[in-house]
């Protein structure tokens, strides 16, 4: 069972955010430019109910293999890894091939981290409908669960040839043991997360004035610092 410091997490954050602004700075305005266009061309089509739906169906699947090449890259900046524009452009290239590849970034693995996504979101979800706690408890225990997928490359689940029977028994098992795996990296260490969330809160609450002053760029820095020490806090609970 390992642990994490809150201050070595925040720190790392600062460090890499000082780091690495710039260069995720010009690739969040080219996904914002795109996000723009894209609500543009929404808005156009308002009299085609069938294209604009289309179009909104369109944005929520970029948005996954966006919320995961951007998990990705946090993941490298925490292990002192260096992203450059074009390696992420490269990088969200490889996310829609169709083929297997030594790097295991393909659509099925974004797939894969899609469905694990709805299923922790549900898992919460639940959690909060039933009791406010039950939805914190759980948020906690199984926060690490997408870190995991993306730092293991976790693909979808075998079942080729498989009967429907044994494919669904074979899928619920491999899910769940995933849930399992990452319950166990916050044994022990569940308030300190939850301590960890709310100076992250403060942080981002203190981000509120520089934010409106620098036009949102202070917003951008403290996204940036905190997603780094979420990277960071799950490397150190992952550390063998």
């Amino acid at each position: 069972m390992n642990s994490f410091s809150i201050s070595k997490s925040l720190s790392l954050g600062w460090q890499k955010a000082i780091e690495h602004f710039w260069t995720l700075l010009g690739f969040f305005l080219a996904l914002v430019v795109a996000a723009i266009i894209i609500s543009i061309l929404s808005a156009i089509f308002f009299w085609a109910p069938a294209i604009s739906s289309l179009i909104v169906f369109v944005m929520q699947i970029l948005s996954a293999f966006i919320s995961l090449l951007l998990l990705l890259t946090f993941l490298k900046i925490a292990k002192g890894g260096k992203p450059t524009f074009d390696s992420l452009v490269d990088e969200l290239g490889e996310l829609f091939s169709t083929k297997s590849s030594a790097t295991g970034k393909n659509i099925f693995f974004v797939a894969n981290f899609a469905i694990v996504s709805v299923i922790y979101s549900l898992m919460v979800m639940l959690g909060f409908v039933a009791l406010v706690i039950p939805g914190i408890y759980l948020a906690i225990k199984y926060s690490q669960v997408m870190y995991l997928v993306a730092d293991k490359k976790k693909q979808l689940p075998n079942c080729k040839n498989m009967k429907l029977s044994k494919a669904l028994r074979k899928i619920f098992q491999e899910y769940k043991q995933l849930f399992i795996e990452a319950g166990k990296l916050t044994d022990g260490v569940k308030w300190r997360y939850f301590v960890f969330l709310l100076a992250g809160f403060g942080l981002t609450l203190l981000s509120i004035i520089p934010g409106v002053l620098t036009l949102g760029l202070g917003f951008i820095f403290f996204s940036i610092m905190l997603q780094t020490a979420f990277a960071g806090i799950y490397l150190q609970l992952s550390e063998k």
